[in-house]
C-alpha cells in the first residue's frame, strides 16, 4: 500500500506541477487547501498516507482556468469542469485534473470505480458580511445540494451526518428519486446563488464542495494574497494564514492521527498497463 500511495502522490505531483505552470502564465490565484495545506505546512509535501490532492481558486480565477485549460495542459492531461462533472459522469460534482499515464481502481461510495489519477479543484465564493446572511446564505445553499443529493444518492460520502440529513439519506436510498429529482439543474441553481456574491468584493470566503461544511467560512485575509510553501520539490501557495485555517478545520494540525487511522481515505489499487 505505501508503494502505491507513493506512485499515486509521485502521479498528482506531475499534475500539480501543469497547473501552477498554467496559473502563473496566465496569473491566476490558487491555494492548496484541506490536507494538502496541511502536507505542505506540517510535512513540506504530501502526508505520507494521503493519495490525493485539494486545490481551491476564487471563481474568477477558477472560470478563466476553464477557458484555458485544454489547450494549456499536456496531451496526457484532461480537464473535467465542476459543471461538465454535474453530468454525473466524472467522480462526483467537482472540477478534476487527470492523468492518463496511471489508470486505478477504487471503491468510490457505493462502488468500484475504474478511472485516472486526478487532482480535486474546489471554488472558493464570496459570503456575505454579516454573520446572518452567512447562514442564511449557506443554509439555502445546502438545501440545493442536499435535494439535488438526494436524487444521485450514489454520490453521497461517508462524512459525520446530523440525525436529518440521515433520515433523508436512509429515504432515498430506498426510493428512486432519480427520476423526479433534477441533479444538475439544482446544483446548476445552487452556484447562481454563490454568486450572489462577487470574490472580489467579499470580506469573507467560503470554499466548495468541502467535506468541512461551514468550517471553511473564514475572513478573506486568511487566504489573500496567499504566501509560498515548499511541496515535495515544488513551491506552491498556501493561505497568507493557513495556521488559523487549519487550526478552524482540524484543530491541533500539527498532532498526528493515531497509527491505525494513518491511512488512505481511498481503496485503491494501480490498473498496470
Amino acid at each position: 500500500m505505501e508503494l502505491t500511495t507513493r506512485r499515486i502522490q509521485d502521479e498528482c505531483r506531475k499534475i500539480l506541477n501543469e497547473f501552477i505552470r498554467i496559473c502563473t502564465e496566465y496569473r491566476l490565484r490558487y491555494y492548496l487547501i484541506d490536507g494538502s495545506m496541511l502536507g505542505a505546512v506540517r510535512h513540506n509535501g504530501f502526508i505520507p498516507w494521503d493519495d490525493d490532492m485539494d486545490i481551491a481558486m476564487p471563481r474568477p480565477d477558477y472560470e478563466r482556468f476553464c477557458t484555458v485549460a485544454s489547450r494549456e495542459l499536456p496531451s496526457n492531461m484532461y480537464f473535467v469542469s465542476y459543471e461538465e462533472s454535474l453530468k454525473g459522469e466524472s467522480l462526483g460534482e467537482i472540477a478534476h485534473i487527470f492523468s492518463r499515464d496511471m489508470t486505478i481502481k477504487m471503491n468510490y461510495f457505493s462502488g468500484e470505480r475504474t478511472t485516472n489519477v486526478w487532482i480535486d479543484i474546489m471554488i472558493m465564493y464570496g459570503m456575505p458580511k454579516s454573520k446572518f446572511w452567512q447562514k442564511i446564505h449557506y443554509k439555502r445553499y445546502f438545501l440545493y445540494k442536499g435535494l439535488a443529493r438526494m436524487g444521485r444518492i450514489r454520490n453521497i460520502g461517508n462524512r459525520h451526518y446530523s440525525k436529518l440529513e440521515k433520515a433523508f439519506i436512509s429515504i432515498a436510498r430506498h426510493i428512486d428519486l432519480s427520476k423526479v429529482i433534477n441533479t444538475e439543474g439544482l446544483l446548476l441553481r445552487s452556484v447562481k446563488l454563490l454568486k450572489k456574491y462577487p470574490y472580489d468584493k467579499a470580506q469573507f470566503v467560503l470554499v466548495l464542495p468541502s467535506e468541512y461544511g461551514d468550517r471553511e467560512l473564514v475572513p478573506k485575509d486568511y487566504y489573500e494574497p496567499g504566501r509560498p510553501c515548499a511541496f515535495e520539490d515544488l513551491e506552491v501557495r498556501i493561505p497568507t494564514k493557513a495556521e488559523q485555517v487549519l487550526s478552524r478545520l482540524y484543530g491541533d494540525y500539527m498532532k498526528f492521527p493515531p497509527e491505525e487511522q494513518r491511512v488512505s481515505k481511498h481503496k485503491v489499487t494501480i490498473v498496470e498497463e
